[in-house]
Formats: structure tokens, sequence, C-alpha cells
């Protein structure tokens, strides 16, 4: 807070990014207090807003599978964000705080949850309608999960992901993603293009994290449909099965 009135930056500016009230602000800027006091209630940091610098770190660690202290699991969810946020920044954000966010970074979506089949082709569509109630049944009978791979995004030029001046030979990012139908949302980020090999990756980091046979249906044709990916599906004793169009 000191370090950012030494800069000039206006108090409301240092307001918006420490989270503190004006009051509280301005008593620690006027009494040069290294520590500003605590503020009833919350936690200190919950509802804060992250700080452009703040934001490009933990993009820094999105790019990676979860690895970071107190981050479990092979895949990201908003809970694993959320908790690599409060680990490394000591800010606890509000889910609904966490989901804005990352819709602003192109990794999920705010606003009301629509069930994934909304964004699929209609060729899918009409296949989950003639299929979907079968494949419930079943995927219940064998304790399987029914989940929805999202189109391959590729961030291209994804200028916030990196520092400013960075030298990047790519700056091309493939979003690897799927979500149940009640919104839950797994994902990995890989650097480059699309390749066969990031996508075999990401379904059996899905698989090991839930620990269930997986039903994955494609949410569009031309995902998850090349040959060294349909071999692998072939040759996982079941452990994971695409629909449609692949068997």
């Amino acid at each position: 807070m000191l370090e950012l009135n030494q800069q000039q930056v206006p108090v409301m500016e240092i307001v918006r990014q420490v989270g503190l009230s004006y009051g509280t602000v301005s008593k620690v800027l006027k009494q040069g207090a290294v520590t500003p006091p605590q503020r009833r209630g919350r936690k200190s940091g919950t509802g804060s807003a992250l700080t452009p610098e703040q934001q490009r770190m933990v993009l820094t660690i999105l790019r990676t599978p979860p690895r970071a202290p107190g981050v479990a699991g092979l895949t990201w969810t908003k809970e694993a964000v959320a908790a690599v946020i409060n680990a490394q920044l000591q800010i606890a954000l509000a889910p609904r705080t966490v989901d804005k966010y990352l819709a602003g970074w192109g990794l999920g979506r705010s606003g009301p949850q629509v069930h994934p089949a909304a964004g699929s082709t209609a060729n899918v569509n009409a296949w989950w309608e003639a299929n979907g109630d079968a494949l419930s049944r079943e995927a219940a009978t064998n304790h399987s999960r029914i989940l929805w791979l999202n189109r391959i995004v590729t961030l291209e030029g994804a200028d916030h992901w990196y520092a400013p001046g960075t030298t990047i030979k790519s700056k091309f990012l493939q979003l690897l993603s799927a979500e149940t139908g009640k919104g839950k949302r797994y994902w990995l980020v890989f650097p480059g293009g699309d390749s066969q090999r990031n996508e075999i990756r990401f379904l059996e980091n899905l698989y090991k994290e839930l620990r269930h046979k997986l039903f994955l249906i494609r949410t569009a044709g031309p995902i998850y449909h090349r040959s060294e990916i349909i071999r692998h599906v072939e040759q996982s004793d079941g452990r994971i099965r695409i629909f449609p169009g692949t068997e």
C-alpha cells in the first residue's frame, strides 16, 4: 500500500487494488503504518480485486497442471484456482468473483449455467436426444461419469497471459476442457497449437482426477476424432469412451 502511494498511485486506485475501505487506506497512508489494521467481519482479502500483476502471476501458474502448494488434482477447476489464489496471494475470493475472472481469462463463463448440449452442433444434439437417456442409465449402472468435451479453443494473441515485454515464440495456447451437465468444469492449458498428444494427456488426467470410467460427449464433430485419439480410447479397456462416432 505504501509502495503504491510512493509511486503516486491515486488513493481511490489503491482502495480498489487492496480491497480496503477509503477511510482505512487514508489512515494507513497518513500514519505510515506498514501493516494495515484488520477489518472486522470477512477474512482480510476477501472480495479484493486482483491487480494486473497478480492476474498474470495466476495465469502463469494456470499454464501448467496443478502442482502449486495447497492445490491438489490433475486438472484445473474453479475451486483449485481459488485455492491457488488464496495460497499464493493470501486473497480469498468469493466463488462468483472467481467465475468472473475465469470468464475474463477465456477459461469459463459468467452468468447462469447452461447445459453444455446448448453449445453442441445440431448433429450432436440430435444424437443426444436419441441416445442420452439410455447412456445416462448405463452410466448410472456402471458408476461412470458423463462429461461434455468442449471445443478446443486456441487463445491466440492472449497478451494478458504474459508479462509486458515478454518475448514469446508463440502466443498460441490450447484450452482443453470438459464439464458436467451441472456446470462443473475441468480443464488444462497447453502451449502451442492443438495436438493429439495434449488431447490424450488431458483425457488421462481427467480419468485419474475423477477416478471413474468416463462417458465423454464431443460437442462438435471435428474434436477428439483423429486416429491416435480413437486408438487410445479403444485401448483403454472401457475406462474412457467417447460419443458419438468413435466406436
